[in-house]
């Protein structure tokens, strides 16, 4: 069975100039959206029914090969760390014809001791007076409380002030979607032209 070669088409539509013509194009906008949701739900359905179909044939030999594969990793890595001085010679890794065996570390972890948790840490951190080289503060504007306060006129010992006098501007982005309705309606119908 040979692949098909994708095919780029090239649609065009005349420019939307009148209400009736951009209810015409919603209504061709919908048709192709649900038409392709069939053909993509069509298209799961096959390839779930195609896929169960072959895990069903060949289940049991991916079971198989999954607990050697378990198996031949455990004894691999039982033997690679009995051996790991006398094979490796200081190297991290060891080439077979078959494989690389490679031991690697990973980042560094912190996590607490044995019947401590990390309330306790912090406490004990303070009683050494390390706050300053192990406990994070970070001081940063409150983004919640600008917006919230972005039509007030704040008072402050200082004086009155609005969001825009500390440095901020509070906006909101205007985006677009159109949202097809998944009910198909009547087929689109070109529109009589509307009188100018």
């Amino acid at each position: 069975m040979s692949a098909k070669k994708s095919v780029k088409v090239k649609v065009e539509a005349p420019k939307i100039q009148t209400r009736g013509q951009f209810e015409e194009a919603t209504g061709h906008l919908q048709r192709a959206v649900l038409e392709r949701q069939q053909i993509n739900t069509a298209l799961d359905l096959k390839l779930n029914e195609t896929r169960q179909e072959f895990l069903l044939e060949q289940g049991d030999t991916l079971a198989e090969l999954d607990a050697e594969i378990a198996l031949q990793e455990k004894q691999i890595l039982a033997w690679a760390k009995a051996n790991k001085e006398t094979e490796f010679n200081g190297r991290q890794s060891l080439e077979t014809k078959f494989a690389v065996v490679k031991f690697f570390k990973g980042q560094f972890k912190c996590e607490c001791k044995s019947k401590w948790n990390w309330d306790k840490v912090l406490a004990r951190i303070k009683e050494c007076s390390l706050t300053k080289r192990f406990i994070r503060t970070k001081e940063e504007p409150n983004k919640e409380a600008l917006i919230a306060a972005r039509e007030e006129v704040i008072q402050s010992t200082e004086g009155q002030f609005t969001v825009g006098d500390l440095g901020v501007r509070v906006f909101q982005e205007e985006s677009f979607t159109i949202e097809v309705k998944a009910e198909p309606t009547l087929e689109p119908q070109p529109v009589l032209e509307e009188a100018r």
